[in-house]
């Protein structure tokens, strides 16, 4: 299930819950990612189960059908800037971009990981997509083709579990198990930290 809180009460708002595939099984320490859409009104769940829901806020209902296409349990879940796509990260060693209306997959799964894809995350243009994975890579996507833009980074540290690009588009930091954070400028592709 997801609760939903207010920030300025704490007062606990609501409940969805349910199940997103035909599958009741249960991988210990499993754990669902959520992300909210840019326009606030949506959330996008990702399971251990390899789908995606996307929950409508004012209802508390499932917006449609589940995502589906990943064939292990997922790890990450992120809307577009402009809301219009959501990607994926998941056990697979894959990436997925999806159509964040109509759950369709955009192209074929992006492939480059050789271990668990543990995040993606857009930049703020909604132009390119990172993804980090337990490989210790950082790869970088085109986001309208998938397209894998030059060679991956190495993340210089142990599984890097999250990655994030500045507001202004110019970084992007990862952190990692081994308790580091690593900044690279994104133009360069250099390590500044």
């Amino acid at each position: 299930q997801i609760d939903l809180w207010e920030t300025e009460t704490g007062n606990h708002c609501g409940t969805m819950e349910g199940m997103i595939s035909d599958s009741t099984e249960r991988r210990p320490g499993a754990k669902h990612a959520i992300s909210f859409s840019p326009c606030g009104q949506q959330i996008a769940s990702a399971s251990h189960q390899g789908a995606i829901q996307v929950w409508d806020l004012e209802s508390q209902l499932p917006a449609g059908p589940p995502f589906k296409g990943h064939d292990d349990w997922l790890r990450w879940v992120e809307f577009s800037p402009d809301g219009r796509l959501l990607a994926s990260a998941s056990n697979d060693q894959t990436v997925r971009l999806w159509d964040g209306q109509t759950g369709e997959p955009i192209g074929d799964p992006l492939r480059g990981h050789t271990e668990y894809v543990r995040c993606v995350t857009f930049h703020p243009s909604g132009k390119l997509l990172a993804s980090s994975g337990f490989d210790g890579m950082i790869y970088f996507w085109d986001a309208q083709t998938g397209e894998s833009l030059g060679s991956p980074l190495p993340a210089e540290c142990q599984r890097p579990t999250q990655i994030r690009f500045s507001s202004n588009g110019h970084w992007l930091a990862c952190g990692s198990d081994d308790g580091c954070v690593r900044i690279w400028d994104v133009n360069t592709r250099k390590l500044v930290m």
